[in-house]
């Protein structure tokens, strides 16, 4: 065969095949999406507390406050300046969770106990006063802390007590989950829902300058405050605290891991 002729066959050939390969069809389908998205979840606490005084408002405006985040320094509790045996305050603290359900606690911490130096009352009921430079009025303080369930500034029965009467030597911690509603003892925890802002979770907070003795005629707390367990050797001390909340996811938490500690 011609030199020339085969060349040619082979030519038509080849384009015979990329034109085939061009002319075939495969079936298919296409799915699609588009803007997936993970986004972290947010748990935000805001605080306001309503601060009471012997039995009615506080000497400071400024511990009374409405819904905020806690400014450290500024947000106080508890700022009495010249108290006496006897005295006694409570401050409704009202806590508004919102998106997630998390575990909560309080936790209150003795940072200074001064002395504030020594006058001669006290230097009579405490004759090491000048020696030991440490302030007796934390030892004095008896505090009652409670779920006050509907914000009424009153334990009322049914509402747990998270610390009985009595003091908080250096540090406490406290868990604010009590579901009294389905436990009547109390003993388990449930997380703290999301709130809804005309149903804030109140927790009471009362501290005593004294002891505190059960009194039904005290419609604030139940409690009257016996200042008979303080004397000289307390005058002119004073305490500090630093007050903190803590809220904790509770999802793939179910042990409430992750809450403050006393050091």
């Amino acid at each position: 065969m011609n030199k020339k002729i085969v060349m040619s066959l082979a030519v038509i050939a080849a384009a015979t095949v990329v034109m085939a390969g061009g002319t075939v069809a495969y079936f298919s389908d296409t799915e699609q999406s588009t803007g997936n998205t993970f986004t972290a979840g947010n748990i935000d606490l805001k605080i306001d507390s309503q601060c009471h005084y012997n039995g009615g408002n506080c000497p400071d405006a400024n511990s009374n406050w409405a819904l905020t985040d806690l400014d450290s320094g500024v947000h106080k509790f508890f700022n009495f300046n010249d108290i006496k045996p006897g005295s006694w305050g409570e401050n409704t603290i009202s806590m508004h969770l919102t998106s997630n359900p998390a575990w909560a606690w309080l936790k209150i911490n003795a940072s200074q106990n001064l002395e504030n130096g020594c006058n001669e009352p006290e230097l009579k009921a405490e004759p090491n006063c000048a020696a030991d430079n440490v302030g007796e009025l934390a030892g004095k303080l008896n505090y009652i802390i409670w779920q006050d369930s509907d914000c009424s500034n009153t334990i009322n029965a049914g509402e747990y007590i998270f610390k009985q009467p009595g003091t908080i030597a250096d540090c406490g911690v406290y868990q604010l989950n009590k579901n009294c509603s389905t436990d009547p003892n109390c003993g388990s925890c449930n997380p703290l829902q999301p709130t809804d802002p005309a149903h804030p979770y109140c927790v009471g907070v009362a501290w005593c300058a004294g002891t505190w003795v059960a009194d039904a005629s005290n419609t604030t707390v139940g409690y009257r405050c016996d200042g008979g367990a303080i004397g000289n050797e307390a005058q002119g001390d004073s305490l500090n605290l630093d007050v903190q909340f803590d809220v904790v996811q509770s999802m793939n938490n179910l042990n409430a891991a992750g809450g403050p500690v006393c050091q």
